[in-house]
């Protein structure tokens, strides 16, 4: 087997991250934004012993939240890099966020998903990013993360996280109502934590998830697996990813996350999930970056939200 094109397309998207990181504009708390009027905002921190640091939690509520009664309880989300979800201050990548307060209020406005909460969950900046979302080395990086700490995240997830939103707020803590998702590193990390805790995740989603880490261990991780499968699945990926000029989408190398995904569907199908629980959304000329995830966002959560 050829493995100079795989080598190269690690190569090629490390280096596409580094880009992005030198540019990087980050703010840990922004909260200059101004949220939609029916959606509500608000920010918790949370020590982690597990990791044993500080971050902020970005708790979205649905519209009429705190008039819907004590008995009522809410589905929930966890997104990992929750500086990048509601403000274009905070975001890591670029100046654009993936708009999920003004697109969740809109959604449930019309009706067209049922209320639920957002949990956006602020990762410890930048330079460590990688060391909590990694469950494997990334060689490709430079400098690489020696021994991140992922293994450690679905622990952090379900034992510190969970138990937190619950203590404060309405949330079920049905399998099938509980979410984990994120974007790059946060999808990669988001699918391990799932593959690690199935009877307490129900659904995922996936924006350009990394799977090129560690030679495509995630998905020779799945290969494996014969835990619960999810409620539903959404995964979203570019066919520009690592954003060549003129979107070329003729080189292997800028279509090897969307065979990844594609991967992973065939995998999830494979072992017996229901085509209607699983969404695909390939992008055309869609690239790394926020603007793209935000794009993808609304089909993502209806299909995953659907009332």
């Amino acid at each position: 087997m050829n493995l100079e094109p795989i080598r190269n397309y690690y190569l090629k998207l490390s280096l596409f991250f580094i880009t992005l990181l030198s540019g990087l504009f980050f703010c840990a708390n922004g909260q200059n934004k101004s949220e939609p009027s029916n959606v509500t905002l608000e920010y918790q921190h949370l020590h982690s012993k597990i990791f044993n640091n500080t971050r902020t939690l970005r708790i979205l509520l649905p519209p009429g939240y705190y008039n819907s009664g004590k008995n009522k309880i809410y589905k929930v989300l966890f997104l990992n890099d929750g500086q990048s979800l509601f403000n274009n201050d905070t975001c890591q990548f670029s100046h654009n966020e993936w708009r999920v307060d003004e697109t969740v209020d809109s959604l449930i406005n019309m009706k067209k998903i049922e209320p639920f909460i957002i949990v956006g969950i602020d990762n410890i900046g930048s330079k460590y990013r990688g060391k909590e979302y990694l469950p494997w080395e990334d060689i490709y990086l430079s400098p690489p993360i020696p021994h991140p700490m992922g293994p450690k995240y679905p622990d952090f997830i379900i034992n510190e996280v969970l138990p937190f939103v619950k203590s404060n707020y309405r949330i079920s803590t049905k399998r099938e109502d509980i979410g984990v998702g994120g974007s790059s590193y946060g999808a990669l990390i988001a699918l391990y934590t799932y593959l690690k805790k199935p009877d307490d995740i129900g659904f995922l989603l996936l924006e350009s998830p990394s799977f090129y880490v560690n030679e495509q261990a995630i998905l020779k991780m799945f290969k494996s697996f014969n835990g619960a499968l999810p409620e539903k699945i959404s995964i979203g990926v570019g066919t520009n990813e690592l954003a060549l000029k003129n979107c070329d989408e003729s080189n292997p190398d800028n279509l090897m996350a969307v065979r990844d995904a594609t991967n992973l569907q065939d995998m999830f199908l494979s072992k017996g999930l229901d085509k209607k629980r699983l969404l695909l959304t390939v992008g055309k000329c869609a690239i790394h970056r926020e603007k793209a995830w935000a794009g993808r966002f609304p089909k993502d959560i209806q299909f995953l939200m659907h009332k």
